[in-house]
């Protein structure tokens, strides 16, 4: 039954846009390309309502499809909201560039290298992402698609036995290839009373600085301490005031950690880790952290890409960037001007995905409403 209500409405849409429709002996009017909704405060433009973008389930474009002649190949594109003036929209259409392709992705590349910090030499160490294992060592070459992400550094780590590697690398940039290096060193750890396999200074929610290091065994130690500077020599280190960490002296893998909340915004600190036994003492490090305050992006243009998956069954992806000091509601709505649901966003890069798996099979319009000065369509269509 609801293959057959889908066709139906297909057919509906295609008599309605040859001026044949069965509803109405009247053709659609200039007047008639913006309609009151019930449940909606702001009038909607209902003009075009024919055709769609047809992209996949990772949103990349693969073609126009129009029913009829209703169509303007417009979905998507951001105007000047101006209900009052009945003269077709893109009369109004604003220019925009969007900061990457809807229909392509860019390749870029990171080589992934560790060395000895003392004497340079290159090491073959294990590589994970996401603290996941991915099978390879140092040196090697991985492929991504899309604008390079600088937190994408943070996602890399390396690891091998006897070493403590920073915990962020440094990286280079080779623009001929699209190549991002990064570059871990490590100091060589030997010593019968404690194996550290990594030392690492993350920022919390609230903006301190959490140092973590992890241990593969333990014998006759006493315990730990940390150190910090601003910069990266320890003669001008100053422990933590914090307790020694005691230690467990075990021979499985432990993991330890401490906060220090004495911390100011926008500056660098270097910390260093003693591991002290009852004969000696060990150092490690530095490790380096800036504590940045991350600003909101500041959203300088509205801008809506296509929906995707569309065609869709139970629910479509909607990405949206809100200017600025604006908020933005969405409306979707069915062919006979019916309310099936609305959002409302403020300001900032937004996705919603709206739930059509009770929908009825058919073509659907989500208006979009910058504030008072913009709006932005599309349509899309409903299968099951």
């Amino acid at each position: 039954m609801k293959k057959i209500a889908f066709l139906l409405v297909v057919l509906s849409l295609a008599f309605f846009y040859s001026g044949c429709n069965p509803f109405s002996s009247e053709p659609e009017e200039e007047d008639d390309l913006w309609e009151n909704v019930e449940g909606v405060s702001f009038p909607v433009y209902i003009g075009h309502f024919a055709d769609y973008e047809k992209t996949d389930e990772e949103g990349n474009l693969i073609d126009h499809i129009v029913y009829g002649e209703g169509g303007d190949n417009k979905d998507w594109t951001v105007f000047e909201y101006d209900p009052s003036n009945k003269q077709l929209a893109s009369f109004f259409e604003l220019a925009q560039t969007p900061a990457e392709s809807e229909t392509s992705k860019e390749t870029f590349y990171v080589c992934v290298r560790a060395f000895d910090n003392p004497t340079g030499a290159e090491l073959a160490a294990d590589i994970s992402f996401s603290g996941s294992p991915t099978g390879h060592c140092t040196p090697h070459t991985f492929t991504h698609q899309g604008l390079f992400d600088p937190s994408l550094s943070e996602s890399y780590t390396v690891a091998l036995e006897n070493y403590v590697f920073a915990s962020s690398p440094e990286v280079s940039l080779d623009q001929s290839s699209s190549t991002y290096t990064f570059t871990f060193g490590g100091d060589y750890y030997d010593s019968s009373s404690v194996v550290l396999s990594s030392f690492t200074a993350t920022l919390t929610a609230d903006l301190f600085v959490k140092l973590t290091w992890v241990t593969q065994s333990e014998t006759n130690m006493v315990g730990y301490r940390v150190y910090r500077s601003t910069s990266a020599d320890f003669a001008s280190a100053e422990m933590l005031d914090i307790p020694m960490v005691p230690a467990t002296n075990t021979s499985s893998t432990r993991s330890y950690s401490v906060t220090d909340s004495n911390v100011l915004p926008n500056n660098t600190y270097y910390y260093w880790l003693e591991a002290v036994d009852y004969h000696d003492t060990d150092i490690h490090g530095p490790v380096s952290i800036t504590v940045q305050v991350i600003e909101p992006p500041i959203v300088v243009v509205n801008y809506v890409h296509a929906a995707y998956p569309n065609p869709c069954n139970s629910s479509f992806n909607l990405n949206l960037e809100v200017r600025t000091g604006l908020v933005a509601d969405i409306v979707l709505i069915d062919n006979k001007y019916n309310l099936c649901g609305s959002w409302h966003v403020g300001d900032g890069n937004h996705r919603i995905t709206p739930d059509v798996s009770e929908l009825e099979p058919g073509l659907y319009r989500v208006f979009i409403k910058f504030g008072n000065s913009h709006y932005a369509y599309g349509d899309v269509l409903v299968q099951h």
